[in-house]
C-alpha cells in the first residue's frame, strides 16, 4: 500500500518531479524521483515524517522547496488514496453525526502505521457543541484495504 522513499535535491534544488496537491503528475527523466523509482498518480502521504495530505500545492511546495537536501517521502497509489479517503468520510459522517454536535470541517488526517493491509488514521475535526464555542476533536480508526 504505502512505500517510503528518499529523493535527493539537485544542485539547484529540486527533486526531479512535479505535483499537483499531493498528487504526482510527472517525473524529469535521469533525476533522484525517476532513479528512486517514483511514478505518476502517486499521493505523497508524508514528507519526512509529517503528514501532508490536506496540504494544498503552494503548502507542499513550500515544504519540499525548504526541506533537506534528502527527503522522505510517503507514497500511496493513487486509487487505494481514494479509497482511504472514502472509507474515512463515511465513518467520520456515521461517527460523529449525533444531536449534540455537527461536524463543520474535516481538518486534516495522516496515516501513523502501516499494519497487515490496512493503515492507521489519526485525524482531526473541528465540531460546534453551542453557538461560538468550537472544539478540536482527535480520533484514530484502522481501515481495512482490499488489495
Amino acid at each position: 500500500m504505502a512505500r517510503t522513499i528518499t529523493l535527493h535535491k539537485d544542485a539547484v534544488g529540486l527533486l526531479g518531479f512535479s505535483h499537483k496537491d499531493n498528487l504526482i503528475t510527472s517525473v524529469m527523466k535521469e533525476s533522484s524521483a525517476s532513479r528512486n523509482g517514483l511514478l505518476i498518480n502517486q499521493r505523497i502521504v508524508e514528507v519526512d515524517g509529517r503528514n501532508v495530505m490536506a496540504f494544498k500545492n503552494k503548502k507542499l511546495k513550500e515544504l519540499l522547496e525548504d526541506a533537506p537536501m534528502a527527503v522522505t517521502l510517503t507514497l500511496m497509489p493513487a486509487e487505494f488514496y481514494g479509497e482511504l479517503t472514502k472509507k474515512l468520510v463515511n465513518f467520520t459522517r456515521t461517527y460523529f453525526l449525533n444531536a449534540t454536535a455537527q461536524i463543520l470541517a474535516f481538518y486534516a488526517f495522516c496515516t501513523t502505521k502501516t499494519l497487515e493491509g490496512g493503515i492507521i488514521l489519526c485525524f482531526a475535526t473541528q465540531r460546534r457543541n453551542k453557538p461560538k464555542t468550537v472544539n478540536i476533536m482527535p480520533a484514530c480508526m484502522f481501515v481495512q484495504l482490499s488489495a
